[in-house]
């Protein structure tokens, strides 16, 4: 069986993908070259099997099934990535919110404060709300499988202990504390589309177990857009989606060069290209051109690397605020500035001698 992953990229290579997949959570062999056909838009991934059915709450011991839900559904947090060689793997030791806003215990560990970002939608354009979060609890503890089961280990057994404090705000009071609760809702916090599952319930299967175990769910980094069983199952990247955005933003904080992996509108993006250049100075090489004329992009690129000045726009080459900024911390980024400030007296002597004139 083989699932087909659309990135939408012309061109994509081995170590792209890899690089790109390591910050959205995908769970998947490592391919030999012969997948990525030269200028092809498609990655054909084969799989050992068909997964047993798309319903997370039921469905166990399914590796298959456990990548593709990593892909398909959303989750609040996750952890962070961190570079190891010319790798990047997960880093277990950093939890980094996706959907989240923020993701907060009292001071013993045991009230755990979940607050969702505002304005983020599913797919079929119902909002994302505590609502969904409550729903999607109540139904784990109501199917006494996966989640119920892991739960246990953190003190978690009755849905009454995961409250809606407002739209955007759940708490979860756990029985007791536990230094495993983020590692433990990382595999759990995740969501359903709870208005659209309503739809398809019945009163004798009110959580809607045998539509969602039929049919894909949406809302993580990829839609299924076919899916033909035994046969084939058709990913496609929801670039343009509140979930790419907000986990570049975080992943982007962590290794700002993957800043040349995402989608165009999201490098045309001021707050996530300056979450990029602070992170790693280079990253504005792969900025949308206007972003490279803005100063205060340019000013965070240069602050964190000098050589980040080479990617400005011509007139901020010319602009002795940034120039200064680059050059006073290695005077050899002024091979970079515009000609007549190669020849300004006073930068010239801040990149010889490592003056310290204060930049605004």
């Amino acid at each position: 069986m083989k699932k087909n992953i659309s990135q939408e990229v012309d061109g994509v290579n081995r170590r792209q993908f890899l690089q790109l997949s390591a910050n959205i959570g995908v769970l998947m062999a490592v391919m030999p070259d012969s997948a990525f056909a030269q200028g092809s838009k498609d990655l054909v991934v084969a799989i050992p099997a068909d997964l047993g059915g798309w319903d997370q709450d039921y469905l166990a011991f399914d590796l298959v099934g456990l990548a593709m839900f990593k892909n398909c559904y959303p989750y609040m947090i996750d952890y962070g990535v961190k570079s190891t060689g010319d790798a990047l793997v997960m880093d277990t030791e950093n939890i980094v919110p996706v959907f989240a806003e923020s993701w907060e215990s009292d001071s013993q560990g045991q009230i755990w404060t979940l607050k969702i970002k505002r304005g983020l939608k599913f797919p079929s354009g119902n909002p994302i709300t505590a609502h969904d979060v409550k729903w999607s609890k109540d139904r784990a503890f109501a199917a006494q499988a996966n989640v119920a089961g892991i739960y246990r280990m953190i003190g978690l057994t009755e849905a009454s202990q995961v409250e809606v404090i407002d739209d955007y705000t759940v708490r979860f009071t756990q029985s007791q504390p536990s230094n495993l609760s983020s590692h433990i809702q990382v595999i759990c916090l995740y969501m359903f589309d709870s208005e659209e599952l309503k739809k398809h319930a019945t009163a004798d299967d009110p959580w809607a177990k045998e539509w969602t175990t039929k049919n894909p769910q949406h809302g993580g980094p990829y839609n299924v857009v076919s899916y033909i069983p035994g046969q084939e199952i058709v990913l496609e990247a929801i670039k343009s989606s509140s979930y790419i955005y907000y986990v570049a933003d975080q992943k982007l904080k962590q290794d700002g060069l993957t800043l040349e992996y995402i989608d165009d509108k999201l490098k045309a993006d001021k707050e996530v290209v300056i979450a990029a250049v602070k992170q790693n100075g280079y990253a504005l090489e792969h900025a949308d051109e206007k972003l490279k004329g803005d100063r205060e992009v340019v000013l965070a690129a240069v602050k964190q690397n000098t050589m980040a000045l080479q990617y400005a726009d011509e007139k901020l080459k010319a602009d002795k605020e940034i120039v200064h900024a680059a050059i006073k911390q290695d005077g050899s980024a002024l091979q970079y500035a515009d000609d007549k400030l190669k020849e300004d007296k006073e930068l010239l002597l801040i990149a010889t001698k490592g003056g310290n004139l204060e930049v605004a």
